[in-house]
């Protein structure tokens, strides 16, 4: 069997990780390592870790470096030590326990599959898809997923390309991280997925949805839902994602997209209180700010 590192990055939230780590250990797929990179926790989630799971691999960074460069920390750890597959996976889900024997095996029957993601449920809805595949949507120059909100009733059963693949939960092989790279660091929060996903295709990589490998997410817990932090990252990533991948002068439309959502936002915020609805479109005005003076990486709203 090849040999598979599962990555898990953890940024506080302990009773998740050690959830997700629970779950983890119980994966019937046998040659593989388990990761975990500690983003710069502050709830003892290392010690915890090191105590009640022993054979997992843990690696502290000194800060929170954000997704991009916090998951790149344990890829770079699992490829020097001969893991064939990495799965990158977020430390608020629970996972299903033929996860990687599903993914591995779809892979081998599709060389040219680069990266590939599972079915992804609700945690606090068992039944109901948050991912089961995802789109570009040019007309609103914005990303969505698959069957998100919808109970499952059987369809999305089939393994079909996709644009992208949600950085919550994927599978890569080794030869694609060496030939297109790591995540793209700039980015820190949302969109380097999708730039990866991208960045594979432009090399002639596939995407694959695995409907038979699943995973339950709790949605939104790392930022602690849609807040100002969100909307910031969500907005300046966006036009990063743009620009490297839609030329401005070859098309404009894209971006003509993305200035009429962003207009909308701004004037019509559903938000209950005028506190709130001024720190969501300040987040917004923050984030087109920093991408024009090109400040990426981490930001504070």
């Amino acid at each position: 069997m090849p040999a598979c590192a599962v990555v898990v990055l953890a940024w506080n939230n302990l009773a998740d990780t050690l959830e997700c780590l629970e779950s983890v250990k119980r994966l019937d797929y046998p040659n593989r390592e388990t990761i975990l990179v500690d983003n710069g926790s502050t709830d003892g989630t290392a010690t915890a870790v090191r105590e009640q799971f022993p054979q997992v691999h843990v690696i502290e960074n000194a800060r929170n470096l954000g997704y991009a460069a916090g998951n790149n920390v344990g890829m770079e750890h699992a490829l020097e030590h001969g893991a064939d597959y990495v799965m990158l996976l977020n430390n608020d889900t629970v996972v299903g326990q033929d996860l990687i024997s599903n993914l591995v095996e779809v892979a081998g029957q599709h060389p040219d599959a680069g990266i590939l993601g599972p079915k992804i449920y609700y945690y606090d809805d068992p039944n109901r898809i948050w991912y089961a595949g995802g789109k570009w949507r040019r007309e609103h120059a914005r990303v969505h997923h698959v069957g998100v909100g919808r109970l499952d009733t059987g369809e999305s059963s089939e393994v079909v390309e996709t644009d992208y693949v949600t950085g919550c939960a994927l599978l890569t092989r080794r030869p694609v991280v060496e030939r297109i790279g790591l995540l793209d660091p700039r980015f820190f929060y949302s969109w380097e997925d999708v730039d990866w996903c991208y960045r594979a295709r432009r090399e002639g990589y596939r995407c694959l949805f695995v409907p038979q490998a699943k995973v339950w997410h709790k949605v939104n817990t790392g930022l602690g839902g849609k807040t100002p932090t969100y909307w910031y990252y969500i907005t300046r990533n966006n036009l990063l994602w743009l620009e490297k991948h839609h030329d401005l002068v070859l098309d404009d439309r894209p971006y003509r997209h993305f200035a009429k959502r962003i207009l909308g936002s701004l004037r019509h915020v559903d938000l209950p209180s005028r506190e709130e609805r001024w720190r969501m479109r300040r987040a917004i005005l923050l984030g087109l700010r920093d991408y024009a003076f090109r400040r990426f990486g981490d930001a504070s709203c």
